[in-house]
């Protein structure tokens, strides 16, 4: 998934298809793996090391091409948050948030002149417990943009009134 305000310098759970330096590859999850395809030269994936381990076990073993440490930038969710510079030389802060079950799926929230514009999460199934985390709150006190979310690709179906008691529950918080 790509964000249009960004055009080509962040793409999400998936791999591009030719290389470019400048983009920025987040794996968030790893529900679709068998989908991925490394291209010639593998670029930066910033993801965190759980994560990572797991996808250099999939790709090492099936003998397509050796991932290495150097491939990747590794995220931890205790420390956020993480500058990365654009091309058009403005920097965002990227805050990211790991689900506290087995598949250490992550959130990504991208915050741009002090506002979050984006948030991605590959998986529904933690949304409660990130969303209503005091870091994500203290973040988003300080402006909102939007808060785009990537439903489509849930493992489980996301539940409508759920969402809603979310919203409703971050702005009690937020008063």
């Amino acid at each position: 998934m790509k964000f249009v305000e960004y055009g080509d310098e962040f793409l999400f759970d998936d791999m591009p298809k030719v290389y470019n330096p400048t983009q920025k590859i987040f794996i968030t999850r790893l529900h679709g793996l068998s989908q991925l395809h490394l291209p010639a030269k593998v670029p930066k994936i910033y993801t965190s090391k759980p994560l990572a381990w797991r996808l250099k076990m999939h790709f090492n073993s099936k003998g397509e091409q050796l991932l290495t440490d150097t491939n990747f930038v590794y995220l931890n969710p205790g420390r956020n948050p993480y500058i990365l510079h654009l091309n058009d030389e403005k920097r965002v802060k990227i805050h990211v948030f790991e689900e506290p079950t087995a598949t250490r799926n992550l959130m990504v929230l991208i915050q741009k002149d002090g506002k979050i514009t984006h948030l991605y999460a590959g998986g529904c199934v933690f949304l409660r417990d990130i969303l209503l985390d005091d870091a994500f709150v203290a973040c988003i006190t300080m402006g909102v943009e939007k808060l785009f979310m990537d439903l489509r690709r849930a493992t489980s179906q996301c539940n409508p009134n759920e969402l809603k008691d979310i919203i409703e529950e971050l702005d009690r918080l937020l008063q």
